[in-house]
Parts: structure tokens; C-alpha cells; sequence
């Protein structure tokens, strides 16, 4: 057992000698676990990882879902994670009576729950959004993950209206995703600006019916060098048009352009019965759509340095419990430093950085020494990026360093108000100096008044000291302890106990 001492904590001997007679640290295999009882407590860095119930009903480190982050040409993010519901972007304020799911999310911790008698939920778009009044747009994507329930005639599932002025007065203004004859339709009426400011309207659906309660990715994307507008079923081309004056590749391009004469707001999920999860809108015609359900770059956990308690610490082994379906798999890391803090900043700490790979359940190579252990993990997502693979726990085991032998041969030399100590050095590397304990009673080393301070005294790698401003005729008690670079002292090193009385000089 080791005890950290310094000068303002101190034991009694006694107590200590009765507590750990015939205890030794050598040779007692120690460990430390992370993940279980601590879910996960002393991870310092996590990126692309998610900590959820799993084994046994702990919590387990799984790959994060791969939803979509906000990015600077991102106009609208939901994801429906938390309520109440938020655009990531910032461009819209979210409110409405939808409410969150979350078993059934088709990613992340929740999808949006819609009734048909619910009034659904409003987006009121800022001066910067797309869909704010006055707005002109370039290519753009709207997706969106849907899972219907009923699949009843004319649910709407976003819906948009506005007006532009003309010459010849109003031009009424729709976008809308809605559902027909189990297909999900879209509707842009009047949205492309013509040369000459007469009604255009581009409707676009699948060739396919929709099937209850199913998940099924949806996007349109509008490339405006070309005119392209092209709407995909879970990544497939489903029906494709141009915002053309033939609508087809080749003539005058036609751009979207919302008029002044709107309110700026946009309608999700009214009549609707089922999910929505993930909406997003981007400033930018997306070539490939997140249709995976995990990330395909590796997800990283890093612990914060774990005190092993002893420069000198031996590391063992380690042991995991761990899952990889499929061709998923998990990367184990470690490396031990000597001080807490980390050679570089915070954040994730490269594999360059002195990392070691290990496998779980087998023995390290002899000599694995360190004062401070670093854990990293790697998690890897399968080939189709459907499977996560999951880490219950971690254990490292350890053997604490044999502690130094307690100083020899101490002799105590009475003086007048002063007590002279000596002793033999302690041959040991891992020794940094010594602690003078001092008392006036056999054991309890609570002694004051010596100019030197209270007791514990450190006299660094001295071996010996002359303590001054003791009081004459009186009895003290002395023990010496070697420390090591942390101030460590092994209770059981304490050398053995001298006394002397310090006494006047004769005249």
C-alpha cells in the first residue's frame, strides 16, 4: 500500500505498523477498469463515438450514427435529436406540436412523430435563409429520411407558399413534398423565374409506391449550370426534368426565385401520420447522399492519463470485452508518460504520439514501466457501413513498484536546542529524497516548533540535517522515510525509531 506524504499530512507509526504488518505491495497484481460501473467516466477525447445500453444492460461504446453536420452552405439541419426540435444551421426557428421518437429514430437519438390531427411543425425562415421572402437561389438539395404510416391521399410532408408581383399583378407561389397515389410528389409551382414572368410549374414523383411503416431516403437537387432538376429514392434516380424552356438539357435556364409577397414560413408534416428524421437543405447540389448508417472514417476514444500510482508501475496485460460483427473491427492503443499532462494539446492525440497497439488477453513484454497510462481506441465501421462493432469495458493490469528499502544505520546527536541526524543513503533509483519525521512521544510524529518547520520535514537527497529550535530536556522521536519523484512513501519503509534529548551546553 502506498500513501502520498508531504508536510501537511502525517501518520501515526503506530497505527500504521498494526494496519500493514506483513503487508508488501510486491508481487500484487492490481488493475484498472474503464467503462462499466464508471460508463465511461475517464474518456478525456471522443470523436464519431457514441455511448449507449448494450452488455448486460451497461453502457457500451458504439460508432456514432451517420447523420449530417452543419456545414457553411447547410440552410436548414434537423435532426430531431433533443426537444424541443432546432435548426443546427441557425436560419429557422422551429416550433410546433410534432413529438420526438426515439426507438424508432432511423439515425441518431430521435426522429420527428407526426398525427394527422396535429398541426405539424413551423419553420419561420431568418433574412439569410433560402426560403425567406426575396430570396434568389443557385443549386441546392433538400433530403429527407420518411416513414409513413397510412399513407393516406394528400399528406403533406413540407410545404411552402408565397407570391411574386408581376406587371400584371400576382403570381401565386408553392413548393411542396406531398403524397399521392403512394408516391411522394414534388411540387414547384411558379417557384423558376421565367424571362417573361408567365406560370411554371415542374412536378416530379417516383415510379415506385411507397410501402407503411418503412424508412426510405427521399432528395431533389438542382444544379443550375445545367438546369438539372433530379429526384432520388434511397440514392437511386427516380424522375429527372430541366428548369428549362423545353425542359430539357440545353435551352434557357430557369433559376428559383421566392418572391417578396410570403411570410417566410414552412409547414412540416401537416396531415402527415408517421416519421421524419434528418431534413436538410443545402446551398450546393449534393452528388452523393448519407444513406449509411454509420460513419465510413473511424471513430476514435482517448482516456485521460490513469495514475498507476508509482513511476516504477509494471504494466501486465489487458483484457476486453468487445464485439465485431461482420468485418467491423476494434484497434487497441497504449502508452505510458510520466507526468499527467499530455505532450500535445487537447484533443485527439495522433498515433504517431508514441502509441502502442496491443491485443486484449495478451501478455505485454517484460519491462513496461510507466508512472501515467493513456488508453486509445480505433472503432471501424463494416465495408456497407450497416454494423457497429461496441466495447463494454477495458481492463489494464498492473504490478505497483517494489517499494525502496527504509534508510539505515539513523543516528540521532543530542545538541543544545538541536538534534543532529544521520543515516546511510538509499541505494535505489527510484528514491528522490527523504521525509524527517519528529515527535515527542514513541510513534506519533506531530513535532513542532524546529526551525525546519513541522514535521514531515523534506530534506530533499540530504542525509543528514541538523534540526534547530528543539526545547532542551525534552525527549524527541525521529524516523526517516525515502520518497520517490512523486513523493511517494511506502508506509511500511520507515526506518527504524531513534530518540535523543536535546540538553545546554556546560559552561
Amino acid at each position: 500500500m502506498y500513501i502520498r506524504m508531504t508536510a501537511k499530512r502525517t501518520r501515526l507509526l503506530t497505527i500504521v505498523l498494526l494496519l500493514t504488518i506483513a503487508f508488501s505491495a510486491t508481487g500484487i497484481e492490481r488493475e484498472i477498469r474503464l467503462g462499466r460501473e464508471d460508463g465511461w467516466a475517464d474518456l478525456e477525447y471522443r470523436l464519431g463515438i457514441r455511448v449507449l445500453e448494450g452488455y448486460r444492460g451497461e453502457l457500451d461504446l458504439f460508432l456514432e450514427d451517420g447523420e449530417y453536420r452543419a456545414e457553411p452552405d447547410t440552410d436548414l439541419l434537423l435532426a430531431f435529436n433533443r426537444t424541443p426540435f432546432y435548426d443546427a444551421a441557425g436560419r429557422y426557428r422551429v416550433t410546433g406540436t410534432a413529438q420526438r421518437a426515439v426507438a424508432s429514430a432511423r439515425l441518431g437519438d430521435g426522429a420527428a412523430r407526426f398525427d394527422s390531427g396535429d398541426g405539424g411543425v413551423l419553420l419561420e425562415a431568418g433574412p439569410e435563409a433560402m426560403f425567406a421572402p426575396g430570396q434568389s437561389w443557385d443549386d441546392f438539395t433538400i433530403e429527407f429520411w420518411l416513414y409513413p404510416a397510412v399513407l393516406d391521399e394528400g399528406e403533406s410532408v413540407l410545404r411552402w407558399r408565397g407570391a411574386r408581383r408581376t406587371e400584371d399583378g400576382r403570381l401565386d407561389q408553392r413548393f411542396e413534398v406531398r403524397l399521392e397515389r403512394r408516391r411522394v410528389v414534388w411540387d414547384l409551382d411558379n417557384i423558376f423565374l421565367t424571362p417573361d414572368h408567365t406560370p411554371y410549374r415542374v412536378m416530379l414523383e417516383s415510379d415506385r409506391t411507397l410501402l407503411p411503416r418503412r424508412w426510405s431516403h427521399h432528395m431533389l437537387r438542382f444544379e443550375a449550370e445545367t438546369g438539372r432538376l433530379e429526384y432520388l429514392v434511397d440514392g437511386v434516380p427516380r424522375d429527372v426534368t430541366h428548369a428549362t424552356d423545353g425542359r430539357r438539357e440545353g435551352g434557357d435556364i430557369y433559376l428559383p426565385y421566392l418572391g417578396r409577397a410570403s411570410r417566410g414560413r414552412v409547414e412540416l408534416g401537416v396531415g402527415l401520420s408517421g416519421l421524419l428524421d434528418q431534413l436538410r437543405i443545402s446551398r450546393r447540389y449534393v452528388t452523393r447522399p448519407m444513406l449509411d448508417r454509420t460513419s465510413d472514417v473511424p471513430a476514435v476514444a482517448v482516456s485521460r492519463p490513469l495514475d498507476l500510482g508509482h513511476p516504477l508501475a509494471e504494466l501486465n496485460a489487458f483484457d476486453a470485452r468487445y464485439q465485431t460483427p461482420g468485418e467491423t473491427d476494434v484497434f487497441f492503443f497504449y502508452r505510458l508518460l510520466e507526468h499527467d499532462e499530455l505532450p500535445e494539446a487537447r484533443g485527439d492525440p495522433g498515433i504517431e504520439a508514441g502509441w502502442r497497439r496491443f491485443h486484449p488477453g495478451e501478455s505485454l513484454p517484460a519491462g513496461e514501466r510507466g508512472r501515467y497510462l493513456q488508453l486509445r481506441l480505433e472503432l471501424y465501421p463494416d465495408g456497407r457501413r450497416r454494423d457497429s462493432p461496441s466495447v463494454s469495458w477495458i481492463t489494464a493490469r498492473y504490478e505497483p513498484a517494489a517499494p525502496p528499502a527504509a534508510p539505515a544505520r539513523v543516528r540521532a546527536e543530542p545538541g543544545d536546542g538541536s538534534v543532529v541526524l544521520r543515516w546511510d543513503e538509499v541505494v535505489d533509483p527510484s528514491v528522490e529524497g527523504y521525509y524527517v519525521y519528529y515527535g515527542t512521544r514513541p510513534g506519533e510524529y506531530f513535532g513542532s516548533g524546529a526551525e525546519q518547520g513541522r514535521s514531515p520535514i523534506d530534506v530533499g537527497d540530504r542525509t543528514e540535517i541538523e534540526l534547530a529550535g528543539l526545547q532542551n530536556g525534552r525527549v524527541y522521536y525521529f524516523a526517516i522515510a525515502a520518497y520517490d519523484a512523486a513523493g511517494i512513501v511506502p508506509e511500511t519503509q520507515f526506518s527504524r525509531e531513534q530518540h535523543a534529548r536535546p540538553a545546554r551546553r556546560s559552561e
